[in-house]
């Protein structure tokens, strides 16, 4: 359009219509290393074109470019979003406008501090619900130098928080009566992990190898009885693991073959 000085023009009028915005950027994690693979969406609106949200995905250097269908300028959300991580920026875009540099950072680096959160079930060997304790150890990147502890509940689920100085691997285990398994996970500050799940195997039931076990993992006893109730063969109790050997049978006849003749001996020596 031209202008002249000390013109007046009346008849600027400007048509907005529809057009397509495109929003582009990195998603990083705390250390500003990139993040491939990422969701990055857009949420509709009343000034968005279509019913569905607009995304797409971050390639190996964590860059994003996502086109927006507008029919007017509007406030837009845009959003990344991994496993239980999310970071968001508000922007205001333009049918036609092409932004850059709407960069998102998931999670917090690997020296700030925050609270990595631990979910998951404990179950038996054949999947059914335990109750378990499950415990976390400290180390040098937790705040408390105790164990965070907790218990499962009915239906073997359990959750708890661990207070932490920056990323770390963690080391994690269930317990229940003698059955145990642990684990070492790498977390990181203000993460959610779901998936730590734990299966205890029941104890050796004694039919195998160990032979002398109970079960519960207890030797096995048994006790010995006086046959004549004489006062000097008092019950005694043993371990199955200590009892001897049984002899075969013909060791025992030639045992018993050899006393009856030793003691006929020691008769006719005396007559």
């Amino acid at each position: 359009m031209t202008v002249f000085p000390e013109e007046t023009r009346d008849d600027v009028a400007f048509v907005l219509g529809t057009g397509t915005f495109t929003a582009s950027g990195r998603v990083v994690d705390g250390d500003d290393n990139p993040l491939e693979g990422v969701r990055v969406e857009v949420p509709t609106n009343a000034q968005t074109t279509g019913s569905q949200t607009f995304t797409t995905q971050t390639d190996a250097e964590g860059r994003y470019a996502l086109d927006v269908g507008l029919s007017a300028s509007t406030e837009l959300t845009v959003r990344a979003v991994s496993d239980d991580l999310n970071a968001e920026q508000t922007v205001t875009g333009f049918p036609g406008e092409e932004r850059t540099g709407v960069d998102l950072v998931l999670g917090g680096g690997s020296n700030s501090g925050g609270t990595a959160t631990l979910a998951g079930r404990v179950t038996s060997s054949e999947g059914d619900a335990l109750d378990a304790r499950v415990e976390a150890q400290p180390n040098a990147q937790t705040v408390s130098d105790q164990p965070v502890t907790t218990r499962t509940g009915d239906d073997g689920n359990y959750r708890f928080d661990v207070e932490i100085t920056a990323s770390t691997d963690l080391t994690v285990n269930a317990t229940r009566d003698e059955r145990e398994e642990e684990k070492t996970v790498t977390v990181f500050p203000d993460e959610t992990r779901e998936d730590l799940d734990f299966t205890l195997a029941a104890p050796d039931s004694g039919d195998g190898d160990g032979g002398g076990e109970e079960e519960s993992g207890r030797p096995a006893y048994i006790e010995l009885q006086s046959v004549d109730g004489g006062a000097g063969h008092l019950p005694r109790r043993v371990a199955a693991d200590a009892l001897p050997l049984r002899e075969p049978p013909a060791q025992r006849r030639h045992q018993r073959t050899g006393r009856r003749f030793a003691a006929s001996a020691r008769a006719g020596a005396h007559r």
